[in-house]
């Protein structure tokens, strides 16, 4: 999957892969 700087994901919460989105500022 493509990481685009232009979109941010918050982190899901739990036990597992913390695989977020760079928030563009």
């Amino acid at each position: 999957m493509t990481q685009p700087e232009r979109s941010a994901i918050p982190a899901p919460v739990g036990p597992g892969p913390t695989w977020v989105y760079r928030p563009a500022r």
